[in-house]
């Protein structure tokens, strides 16, 4: 999980920073409202806002297809940090009996 701080919207015309330790970047535009756009060559899982002064999570989406670029919009009345989860390589498992007596009900993992 990455962290962008946003600064005050009120002040920002405009904001464009990437991520360092990752090939995710984010770029913002901040005109009436915040918009931000999160691009990741791994894809997204989870982009969320929280908010700095206490509000909570702002907004919040979830992708279950892994899309290389989001993008996520809130008031720009609130101050946030921009958060993202990555997708990453899914290990496949077998499920098999575990063949412990009275029938073995239980079931063991497997790589």
């Amino acid at each position: 999980m990455k962290i962008v701080i946003l600064s005050s919207a009120a002040v920002l015309a405009a904001l464009y920073m990437a991520v360092p330790a990752s090939a995710a970047s984010v770029s913002c535009s901040i005109p009436n409202a915040v918009s931000c756009t999160v691009t990741s060559s791994k894809g997204l899982q989870r982009v969320w806002a929280v908010s700095t002064s206490g509000y909570g999570v702002i907004t919040s989406k979830t992708f279950h297809n892994c899309p290389k670029s989001v993008t996520i919009g809130w008031d720009s009345n609130y101050q946030a940090n921009v958060q993202y989860r990555e997708c990453s390589v899914a290990r496949g498992f077998t499920l098999k009996p575990s063949g412990g007596g009275n029938g073995g009900a239980a079931l063991r993992l497997s790589q």
